[in-house]
């Protein structure tokens, strides 16, 4: 059977806010339902993880061998592949309630979330797929040097090479690829990759103002980068409870017109059988 799922880090506060939140979506889901009235302003977020990836499998052995060995840019395992179909079909399946106003889905720019994303792209007929630059996982796409050990940029996938894709792809990504930064500073700061979250999640709440009624989006994005967009949403402080997510882990947010946010659920791996994750863990880089 699949290992209990945590909606928080293991931490005492942690799990204290949890049965908060999950009574307050209770309460505001009884209160929706018995109005019997259509909710203005809701955009619900589907945030979902990419597969397991080459450095996952690298990060199982050790650290420090991840470290060694890790590619910039990784492609998903075979497991990850048949993790990634299995997540398409639970999401085809919500079309008919959770998502069924679903009308976008979003992708990070990396080749594990471009890979996971098309069995769901191949799902959603009429849906608008499109990358999104900002919501690539923290750090960034980068190499360490084996003679300085200092962290050098990596360009990451071409416009060709994500045109293959047949997505639709913004400005930002370029015939020599999306990723902008040079020299030492090639690894993006946990800081700065909380700010991007910040920035990402003050976007979304300025669309769920300017909604009429209710509409879904999707997201294929990364592990720590959706902890750090979930904490935003929430307003939690970071240094203190952090979320857990697992390859093609789903997560699901109602964030209201006037900025408040619904925990739906965090983390949720329900759909992967029992021979589609490692039970040891299900990947963490």
């Amino acid at each position: 059977t699949l290992a209990p799922m945590r909606p928080l880090a293991a931490a005492a506060s942690a799990l204290a806010l949890a049965c908060a939140l999950c009574a307050q979506v209770a309460a505001g889901s009884k209160d929706s339902c018995s109005s019997g009235q259509e909710p203005s302003g809701v955009l619900r977020v589907l945030l979902v993880r990419h597969a397991e990836s080459q450095n996952n499998v690298l990060n199982l052995i050790s650290k420090d061998h991840y470290m060694q060995h890790r590619f910039a840019d990784p492609a998903l395992t075979q497991l990850g592949l048949e993790q990634a179909e299995s997540v398409a079909a639970s999401i085809d399946h919500a079309r008919s309630g959770l998502l069924q106003r679903i009308v976008e889905l979003r992708v990070s720019p990396t080749l594990r979330t471009l890979q996971t994303a098309r069995p769901i792209a191949g799902r959603l007929s009429g849906v608008r797929v499109r990358v999104d630059t900002d919501i690539f996982e923290v750090g960034g796409v980068y190499n360490r040097s084996f003679i300085s050990g200092e962290f050098e940029s990596h360009p990451g996938l071409t416009r060709s090479d994500m045109q293959a894709f047949g997505y639709e792809l913004p400005d930002t990504v370029t015939p020599s690829g999306w990723y902008a930064r040079s020299g030492k500073q090639g690894k993006e700061s946990r800081d700065e990759g909380r700010q991007r979250a910040m920035k990402v999640a003050t976007r979304l709440r300025a669309e769920a103002a300017e909604t009429t009624g209710r509409r879904a989006i999707g997201m294929v994005s990364h592990g720590d980068f959706i902890g750090m967009l979930v904490s935003s949403l929430l307003g939690i402080d970071q240094s203190q409870i952090h979320f857990k997510v697992w390859n093609t882990a789903m997560s699901c947010v109602d964030i209201h017109a006037d900025g408040s946010t619904d925990v739906l659920f965090v983390n949720s791996v329900a759909h992967l059988r029992p021979d589609q994750y490692r039970q040891a863990q299900l990947g963490v880089v």
